[in-house]
């Protein structure tokens, strides 16, 4: 199968939303259950480095 994007109708459309963004950052997530909470944890424990780029959008 060949794809356009790997991103889901609602990722994508989320993605139009925004329009403009310093920094976006998709956290794919999709049967991680065991791990998903460590990579939360460390992109949020980033974030606040990135305070001269006001724009940051993490989903």
């Amino acid at each position: 199968m060949n794809y356009a994007t790997a991103l889901r109708g609602y990722t994508a459309k989320r993605v139009e939303e925004i329009e403009t963004a310093d920094i976006l950052v998709g956290i794919p997530c999709y049967n991680n259950e065991s791990t998903i909470v460590h990579v939360i944890r460390m992109v949020t424990r980033i974030t606040p480095e990135l305070h001269q780029f006001p724009r940051i959008h993490i989903f």
